[in-house]
């Protein structure tokens, strides 16, 4: 739970089959296809997000990685820039990290968690101010990685990938950024 400054969106799954649609976007309405099959309907007034999904998932997968364009669309609509990143605090700053799907962004996160630095979030990052918001306390992991940092637990396939699961301590809900890093290979 964040401060409470913060929005309290309702969120509902529904398991039914979907249309396979254009993505829709508008001030006040979101109707985005999901990665790995399924949708996310948003409304902005009533600050409600509906998964409408063809299975229902494990729980786990409700907050990563199903809730993911929920968050980037309310950060959207609140005026923040997202990005696909994760961010490391470093001297109580956040250091954000960007790179492309499987260049390493979760696993230089944990990384910096098994050597003492506290993660900001691994996934989606807001940014307004130049202020970066904490994500999800949980960070996935692909099989590789988890294997050699000896770190998640399994869950299953979940989206579009097999997933390892490693819980993240908490930490205050806003850091000022200080720069971003690039990964490529």
């Amino acid at each position: 739970i964040g401060p409470p400054e913060w929005p309290v969106v309702e969120v509902k799954v529904h398991i039914e089959p979907f249309a396979d649609g254009p993505d829709e976007l508008g001030p006040d309405r979101a109707d985005i296809k999901l990665l790995g099959g399924g949708r996310v309907r948003l409304d902005r007034k009533r600050l409600s997000s509906d998964l409408v999904l063809p299975t229902f998932p494990p729980p786990d997968a409700i907050v990563h990685p199903y809730l993911a364009s929920t968050a980037t669309i309310i950060n959207y609509w609140l005026g923040r820039s997202c990005f696909h990143a994760g961010a490391v605090i470093v001297d109580g700053g956040a250091w954000a990290l960007l790179g492309h799907r499987g260049f390493g962004k979760s696993s230089s996160m944990a990384w910096f968690m098994l050597h003492g630095l506290p993660i900001l979030t691994d996934d989606v990052l807001a940014v307004s101010e130049g202020q970066v918001f904490a994500g999800p306390r949980c960070l996935d992991l692909r099989e590789e990685p988890a294997s050699r940092l000896g770190l998640g637990r399994y869950l299953g396939w979940i989206g579009r990938r097999e997933r390892w699961r490693g819980g993240l301590d908490d930490v205050e809900p806003k850091y000022p950024l200080r720069g971003w890093g690039f990964l490529n290979w």
